[in-house]
């Protein structure tokens, strides 16, 4: 899965970010600047129940993201628990956590449980050390 460009909306903010077609690094020699709450944000918009972060509710912002996967495009849209998926073919509206393994499916074609389950992640913090 390519993803192409991701649009995170809270209020009267907006953010876009365009994907580079080869490799992307989300990199910066500062802590606390964003990168993992980013990647929550990605996992996030692709329908993934992740926990909030410092200062950000993700269930009350709404999420854009435009991936490329088996040679299709597809665009996804996210808002607590509602999510749409937009293709060639149509659009189909989804309710999380219910039909996750929907939306796996239909974005990779895999349709064994046993290993869309694996994909399951945990995003956290790493515990800081005060010396």
């Amino acid at each position: 899965m390519r993803f192409i460009k991701i649009t995170l909306k809270e209020g009267i903010f907006q953010k876009t970010v365009e994907f580079s077609r080869g490799s992307n690094i989300i990199y910066s020699k500062k802590n606390a600047v964003g990168k993992t709450t980013f990647l929550r944000a990605i996992y996030y918009a692709l329908g993934y129940s992740i926990p909030s972060t410092k200062g950000i509710k993700f269930d009350n912002m709404e999420f854009w993201l435009i991936v490329e996967s088996k040679g299709k495009q597809y665009k996804l849209y996210r808002h607590n628990s509602y999510m749409s998926i937009d293709d060639e073919n149509g659009q189909i509206e989804y309710s999380l956590p219910t039909d996750l393994h929907d939306i796996q499916n239909r974005l990779t074609g895999c349709d064994n449980k046993n290993i869309l389950d694996l994909s399951l992640i945990h995003i956290s913090e790493p515990t800081r050390r005060t010396p």
